[in-house]
């Protein structure tokens, strides 16, 4: 008698996997287009940071996505003000992979890099210091910004923990292939 019902436990245990593997994907692919991930990354700006002898803002990014790196590239123009002196303007391209915290649902740019760094007529004694300032605001800020949420009141994307197991670029869109 225990052992058929010890039985009858496994084959429900095993039939109960079996229809979950056949019932829910395998994968996902999540596309997010480069004028959405445009939106949430410039929502956020300007970005500033104030310092002893100058003030910092990075602005004005643009978005593109670049399909030989698979990376989110981001070009934004720096304004720097010393005391005492006017505003300088220069650009930088920073460049960016993306992470994906699967118990949020949330995708993020991750591990930003200066790529390019372009600033005329501007003191060299202060441009260590511009460059230190831009990786900073790339770690501790631009890191943060959400770039895209799973739908959790879709089924198949609330039960799941998923795990990004691709990234490409094709269309003017970032598609992530999520699995389990």
């Amino acid at each position: 008698m225990k052992r058929s019902k010890v039985t009858l436990v496994i084959i429900v245990a095993i039939a109960t996997i079996l229809i979950a593997l056949f019932v829910f994907p395998r994968e996902l692919v999540v596309k997010i287009p480069q004028h959405q991930i445009q939106q949430h990354i410039e929502a956020e700006f300007p970005i500033e940071k104030d310092l002893l002898l100058l003030i910092a803002q990075i602005r004005n990014p643009i978005v593109s996505l670049d399909k030989t790196s698979e990376r989110v590239t981001l070009t934004v123009e720096i304004a720097i003000n010393v005391i005492g002196a006017s505003e300088r303007i220069g650009r930088a391209s920073l460049s960016s992979a993306i992470e994906y915290q699967s118990d949020q649902g949330i995708f993020y740019l991750d591990n930003i890099r200066l790529d390019s760094f372009n600033f005329d007529l501007f003191p060299n004694q202060y441009l260590d210091k511009v460059i230190s300032i831009i990786n900073a605001i790339s770690s501790d800020v631009i890191e943060t910004i959400p770039i895209h949420t799973l739908d959790t009141d879709q089924f198949e994307q609330r039960t799941i923990k998923w795990v990004l197991k691709d990234v490409a670029i094709a269309d003017n869109e970032l598609v992530l292939t999520l699995g389990r």
